[in-house]
């Protein structure tokens, strides 16, 4: 039998023609098409003062960096991705348990159900508007609707695709579970990632096609594992009082007419979300922040750069609403779940920067990163920050818990209810598989 994630992987399009050459399996193109490459590192990877110039032929450009030139994906941001997390159960060693995985599958079908990746929900979904168009206007006409390529997989074969790639990754030791070497729970963090790649003509051939539409182009979906450290976590002291140092923020302010950002997709986990917060990371850490403050037109918080954000002001945990521009993310929904249960009070609603950088502290959350505080967030136009609490009651209470829940440990509470509640919750978000024997060298 097939295994799950060759069968998950495999392209559309069947007759997709393939030649080996020098081991590395590469498909056929309808002429030897030339790439004129300019490079910040040689062939050996060495990192040059001066851009590196290459003239070569595709085929040898796809064996040398494993990616053709002509991919959509790489030109218009048909992409999508999401992050999982792996962590060692701490009750029982035999275990590795995924978290929020089935929230994170469905999360993914939904962000490549909007890019047309995989078919619609229901049948002629995506040629409705055609035919309501045709019976609204008699006499006039369309172009007949063009058959998209789609990936037709479902959620429990990628689900199975991402147990698959953890198992064998620890069997042939690719990814480890053992501790640090500053004795920290290592972290498998879990790539999945769909998209759009090239344009292949009826012989099966790659066929350079320049252009918005993507709608006969090949679908992938890969997924990759690896290990982690915990997302922003420096490790270093602040040289003040010897504690780690918390992440300091800036606020992003682009140049130009528009400050601020609004996506319409960014309930989705599209690639195209991210440019801007790459963009906004890139700023921070060339001046010497861990990360990015995200902010609306408007000047509403809106999330990090790669995390959603949180404000404690008068012992009320408040976080940017799912109806402005924001992910919602799984762990932002486990956080909240968390609060809700341990009794503290929760608002979900717009908040201004200036309300902000008032708050007494501020907390951010992602699969990566986890739960944590942040020690400041700076405004560079107003040369304003604000300095948050380190050991604000509630950020650490919901941050002990938020620990016992993703690593498995027994939980406990005086009051019974709320026990029970966190027990039930842990419970739906840990999916465990058995960590497999590693194969002898």
């Amino acid at each position: 039998m097939m295994p799950v994630l060759e069968k998950m992987t495999g392209r559309t399009l069947e007759s997709v023609a393939t030649a080996e050459k020098d081991g590395v399996l590469t498909r056929q193109v309808d002429k030897p098409h030339l790439v004129w490459r300019l490079g910040t590192h040689d062939e050996k990877g060495k990192l040059l003062r001066r851009p590196y110039n290459q003239m070569m032929e595709v085929q040898e450009y796809r064996r040398r960096f494993g990616a053709s030139p002509w991919e959509h994906v790489r030109h218009y941001a048909t992409g999508v991705f999401e992050g999982v997390l792996a962590i060692r159960s701490e009750r029982d060693p035999t275990k590795v348990n995924i978290l929020t995985l089935d929230e994170n599958v469905d999360r993914l079908f939904r962000s490549m159900r909007s890019f047309s990746l995989v078919p619609p929900t229901r049948k002629g979904e995506d040629t409705e508007i055609h035919d309501a168009y045709l019976k609204n206007n008699p006499g006039e006409t369309l172009l007949k609707p063009e058959e998209s390529v789609y990936l037709h997989t479902s959620k429990r074969t990628v689900r199975e695709g991402i147990v698959e790639i953890i198992t064998k990754s620890l069997e042939n030791g690719l990814v480890s579970l053992e501790p640090d070497e500053k004795g920290k729970p290592r972290l498998i963090y879990i790539r999945p990632a769909a998209g759009k790649g090239e344009f292949l003509n009826k012989q099966g051939e790659i066929a350079p096609q320049i252009g918005v539409d993507s709608i006969l182009h090949e679908v992938y979906l890969e997924v990759t594992a690896k290990n982690v450290g915990r997302y922003l976590d420096s490790g270093e002291a602040n040289g003040i009082d010897g504690l780690p140092r918390l992440p300091k923020l800036l606020v992003y302010e682009p140049k130009g007419p528009i400050k601020g950002i609004m996506t319409p997709g960014r309930l989705t986990k599209g690639i195209d979300n991210y440019g801007e917060a790459g963009k906004a990371k890139v700023k921070a850490k060339q001046n010497g922040f861990d990360e990015a403050l995200l902010l609306d037109p408007d000047g509403y918080v809106l999330e990090g750069g790669g995390e959603n954000v949180y404000f404690i002001k008068d012992e009320v945990l408040i976080t940017p609403s799912l109806k402005q521009s924001i992910l919602p993310g799984t762990k932002r929904k486990l956080v909240l779940n968390i609060a809700r249960i341990l009794g503290i009070k929760v608002q979900e609603r717009k908040i201004s920067l200036d309300e902000a950088l008032e708050a007494d502290a501020m907390a951010m959350s992602g699969t990566w990163m986890g739960f944590g505080a942040v020690g400041e967030v700076y405004q560079h136009s107003k040369r304003r920050s604000a300095k948050y609490q380190r050991d604000n009651p509630l950020i650490n209470l919901i941050s002990l818990y938020y620990e016992e829940i993703i690593h498995d440990r027994e939980i406990t509470h005086h009051d019974q209810a709320k026990q029970n509640a966190l027990i039930e919750l842990q419970k739906k978000i840990l999916y465990p598989i058995n960590i497999p024997d590693r194969k002898a060298a």
